[in-house]
């Protein structure tokens, strides 16, 4: 059983734990096509064998990373709802920090999954807009969604601004000479979000 089957992570045996991060981070690295097996093993600490008796292939693994990225793309929106009753954005800021220190090579994967644009790639994308479109309908359920607005626009903005910072790592690293991941950047930026969705930024 994997994670999407509903086995949380910390559950899984070490071997399996170890391919999935393994698996996470050279995928997001070197792309699908470019980790091999025998790579994915290594950098794992275990044999070639297992990939396959746990695994079945290393398509199998991808799915098991896919379903552990948004297990934990899950975890953060619905730690926001949860965090406090009624929901604010100040507090969703702070999970948000939080989160982004924890699981920066959860995003780099997601980048590097989707923009490949491999067979799995689109059933990425469709969980990811399953996953963002339940916290849009979550919000709108407790009147925190003003009326009006377009609920897929919106699902697609958090995607947006979940993929987006990824994407541009590099070149705002090399601008800023900060990464936006570190916790100064993640605090500054989600601080403008802030105001973005309480007052907008222009006259």
């Amino acid at each position: 059983m994997d994670r999407a089957e509903g086995e949380p992570f910390d559950e899984l045996s070490p071997g399996r734990q170890a391919l999935i991060r393994a698996g996470l981070k050279l995928f997001a690295e070197r792309g699908f096509a470019a980790a091999s097996v025998r790579t994915l093993a290594a950098e794992a600490g275990v044999s070639i064998g297992l990939v396959r008796a746990h695994f079945g292939s290393k398509d199998g693994l991808r799915r098991a990373v896919d379903a552990h990225a948004l297990g934990a793309v899950r975890e953060l929106y619905d730690a926001i709802l949860e965090n406090e009753a009624p929901m604010s954005i100040d507090s969703a800021v702070r999970v948000a920090v939080d989160w982004v220190a924890r699981n920066r090579a959860v995003m780099l994967y997601v980048r590097t999954a989707l923009f490949e644009r491999t067979a799995g790639s689109q059933a990425l994308f469709d969980e990811l807009f399953r996953t963002m479109r339940h916290f849009v309908n979550a919000t709108a359920a407790r009147g925190k969604l003003k009326p009006g607005v377009d609920r897929d626009m919106a699902t697609l903005f958090l995607i947006y601004d979940f993929v987006g910072p990824a994407l541009v790592a590099p070149f705002v690293t090399k601008l800023y000479d900060k990464a936006p991941f570190h916790p100064t950047s993640v605090a500054r930026r989600n601080e403008f979000m802030s105001r973005l969705f309480r007052e907008g930024i222009f006259e």
